[in-house]
């Protein structure tokens, strides 16, 4: 079996569980469109409605009716994925540059969905995973420059810019009471790497929570078996 680049870091069994339900269900149903978009829709607005506050100098914040929008997406993705116990989200080609960001961001929601039930996390904890990975990139409606809609590779500068997203949000979400600690660890800890070599703190080992590391290697599945304008799937290991 091949292992992509620093997925042992996480915990081989998140990726292994995802390369056993893929290739099992190899062509099986997508997810239908009608409800991919109308999930990238809603991700699209909370981005958009926070780059837009920040443009205005007022200080961002998400609000509650975004946060039940959030919350009603991931019912009824649960609701499709729990429809079958085959039912697989191939992940497609039709990401497009202009929304492969929130694309990514339902794509990440879906793929840990599958792993956390297959590996037998309860409804309740399930239901945090996929909400923590929906928002997952939340941070990058706050980097500045629009560098999550450029279409070239990122500078090293940009990199460096686009590595505080992290931060950026899990200081947007933290004083939200609706939102669970779980929650808000996945936003802040997602790029974190079990031998301390991930940011923004360098965490190592246990002290990274199981569930983030289950999104994690779902987060970097997705973007390294997806095409976008400016790389192939496979061409180089995640970007930030």
């Amino acid at each position: 079996m091949k292992f992509f680049p620093n997925s042992k870091k996480h915990n081989i069994n998140y990726y292994q569980t995802l390369t056993d339900i893929t290739e099992a269900n190899k062509g099986e149903a997508l997810i239908d469109e009608e409800t991919m978009t109308s999930s990238v829709n809603v991700v699209k607005s909370v981005f958009e409605e926070i780059m837009a506050v920040e443009d205005k100098g007022v200080k961002p914040s998400i609000p509650d009716e975004h946060i039940d929008l959030v919350t009603n997406i991931i019912d009824a993705l649960m609701d499709i994925l729990y429809s079958s116990e085959d039912l697989l989200y191939t992940v497609t080609e039709l990401i497009k540059s202009d929304d492969y960001t929130y694309r990514h961001s339902v794509n990440v929601t879906i793929l840990s969905i599958l792993t956390a039930k297959s590996l037998h996390y309860n409804e309740e904890e399930i239901r945090e995973i996929a909400l923590g990975a929906l928002l997952h990139d939340i941070g990058k409606a706050l980097v500045k420059d629009g560098l999550i809609k450029k279409e070239a590779k990122l500078t090293e500068e940009e990199q460096i810019e686009i590595k505080k997203h992290p931060e950026l949000g899990y200081n947007l979400v933290k004083a939200m009471d609706q939102l669970p600690e779980s929650v808000k660890n996945i936003i802040y800890m997602h790029h974190e790497k079990i031998d301390g070599s991930g940011y923004p703190q360098g965490i190592t080992g246990l002290a990274i929570p199981k569930y983030v590391r289950l999104v994690t290697v779902c987060d970097m599945y997705d973007a390294m078996t997806t095409n976008r304008q400016y790389r192939k799937k496979n061409a180089y290991p995640h970007s930030p």
